[in-house]
């Protein structure tokens, strides 16, 4: 599966068990991780029932309870599930696309009846067959677990103020945490150990090419004298049937199995684990011949009792094994170190291989389940959902102040309009002089700059000459002909307009005597002008009276 955890980034790692409830915090960079913080604490009576949470209450007040006393810096988590949880199968899938991968491994969790009911979540990674054997048919490697139990952990991650990142099955967790030793001697067995199931993985370089789940755990190695966890709610199935081996294995190892190790009993679960560790060998052999052998078995167990079972199996197997430890290198508390490198450290590995997932540096391969996939697309759609909600808000409010600032501008724009209308009609009153227009003053003030200098009272004669233009009649230039002499050309409408014009210049005070010097008609008709029969052109000369 694709890794889309944000990394290099400071994580918990939390383990809920019936009997404790396991924190690790840690950061920095694959293959040296530093540990920051390790505590536990007791998980609350009549909290869990088996692998399912039933008072997430009770145990998010107990986990944030232990979250404070650590003093944690981050409130980020990756949850485990128990493996007792989690359904797994290898799938034969067509060779289709990654993106339409999901929607076909979905259609056999259903077609298959590996969840009871669609209500769960599930995540798979491809099994890799490495150069060696081509790959016709992928096979994906499924993980799945119901709805109700991870319900639980998400209730009391919430109530202890835990933003949980992901959320992975257990033993998955302890592949992690036993990742460093197993990658540094490849090809190399990785036996995860839970308390009711355990798991096996070969990997070469990285990728796995070999699973199994083992139905024997450390209560059955231990010999313990409890009740198994219960049923799982789902049916569960062999992930796939491992080929019989090719030698006998009729009892020979039982039979001097006198040598045990400390802390672990002769019993017929221990037996039955080294035989299927020897067939899972030999299976691997037999599937690739070519490639190198298994030279190495990574045991990672977090129960102390089990910490000689590596000596163990490698005189029976004759075959070199280690027992997976803490990453306590980066660790500069020494209380701390001390306290997890002790025997006992060994209950924080399933932890602290969960907080790995947010480490930098991860190699390729690496197994990483999580089971927040509708979950995340819930959020996403929620937030999407919380977007959509908020523009669709913000629009409105954005339409209400365009709305109100329209009817300002509205408002703004009559009154301009008014203003302009009331410019305009002032325009119009200032462009007339005692009825005539302004450049027709203007040029009788010209007239007036000639005028002047010869000493005569022009200005009170081109006043009154103005005012006797009638209303018909419009006077166009006024000229000096010569001394006490003026010329006025205009036009007029008609011969009355033409006649009273001339009446009323000849009872001006200052003209001495007024003639009309030429006459000229035209027919506006002729061309083509609408609505103004004909126009005179006439020349008038006055003589003006002296100043005495």
């Amino acid at each position: 599966m694709k890794k889309t955890m944000k990394k290099g980034r400071t994580i918990l790692g939390i383990e809920v068990t019936s009997a404790e409830i396991l924190v690790v915090e840690m950061e920095g960079a694959w293959p040296d991780p530093r540990i920051l913080k390790a505590d536990s604490i007791e998980t609350p009576p009549d909290s869990m029932s088996g692998t399912e949470i039933v008072r997430p209450d009770l145990v998010g007040k107990a986990l944030a309870t232990l979250l404070a006393r650590m003093s944690v810096r981050t409130r980020n988590a990756v949850i485990g599930v128990p493996s007792g949880a989690v359904a797994t199968r290898v799938l034969d899938i067509p060779n289709i696309p990654e993106p339409e991968l999901r929607q076909v491994v979905q259609g056999e969790v259903i077609h298959q009846n590996i969840l009871p009911n669609p209500q769960g979540e599930f995540d798979y990674l491809r099994l890799d067959t490495g150069e060696i054997k081509p790959q016709n048919r992928p096979r994906l490697l499924l993980m799945a677990a119901e709805g109700r139990i991870l319900d639980g952990y998400h209730k009391a991650a919430g109530v202890a103020g835990v933003n949980v990142v992901g959320i992975e099955p257990g033993l998955v967790a302890l592949y992690r945490a036993g990742s460093v030793l197993a990658y540094s001697r490849p090809p190399c067995l990785s036996l995860m150990i839970g308390s009711a199931l355990s798991e096996i993985v070969i990997m070469d370089h990285g990728p796995i090419r070999v699973y199994r789940r083992l139905d024997l755990g450390s209560r059955q190695l231990l010999a313990e004298r409890e009740d198994p966890e219960p049923t799982k709610s789902f049916a569960e199935v062999p992930t796939f049937e491992m080929p019989a081996a090719r030698y006998n294995l009729d009892g020979s190892l039982a039979a001097d199995s006198g040598r045990t190790a400390p802390g672990i009993s002769d019993n017929n679960a221990l037996n039955s684990l080294t035989v299927e560790l020897q067939r899972s060998l030999d299976y691997y052999k037999r599937e690739y011949p070519d490639a190198a052998p298994v030279g190495t078995i990574v045991i990672v167990a977090s129960r102390p009792e089990l910490n000689s079972l590596a000596e163990w199996m490698a005189d029976k197997l004759q075959i070199e094994a280690s027992m997976a430890s803490l990453p306590t290198s980066g660790i500069t508390d020494p209380a701390l170190r001390s306290h997890l490198e002790a025997p006992e450290s060994v209950r924080f590995l399933r932890a602290s291989g969960l907080a790995m997932q947010g480490l930098e540096k991860l190699p390729e391969g690496l197994p990483e389940f999580n089971f927040l996939g509708s979950r995340k697309a819930e959020r996403a759609a929620s937030a999407v959902s919380g977007r959509m909600a908020f523009a669709l808000a913000a629009s409105i409010v954005i339409l209400l102040f365009g709305s109100i600032n329209m009817f300002r501008v509205a408002q703004q724009a009559n009154h301009l309009d008014h203003q302009l209308d009331h410019a305009k009609a002032d325009r119009v009153a200032l462009s007339t002089y005692h009825g005539l227009p302004l450049d027709e003053v203007r040029r009788q003030k010209d007239i007036l700059n000639i005028l002047l200098p010869v000493g005569e009272p022009l200005p009170g004669v081109v006043d009154a000459m103005a005012g006797a233009v009638p209303p018909d009649a419009s006077l166009g230039e006024i000229s000096r002909e010569k001394p006490g002499i003026v010329s006025l050309t205009g036009e007029t409408s008609n011969d009355a307009v033409l006649v009273q014009f001339l009446d009323a210049l000849r009872q001006l005070p200052s003209c001495v005597k007024v003639s009309l010097d030429s006459l000229n008609r035209n027919n506006n008709t002729n061309n083509g002008i609408v609505g103004k029969a004909e126009t005179l052109h006439y020349q008038i000369t006055a003589q003006i009276r002296p100043t005495p």
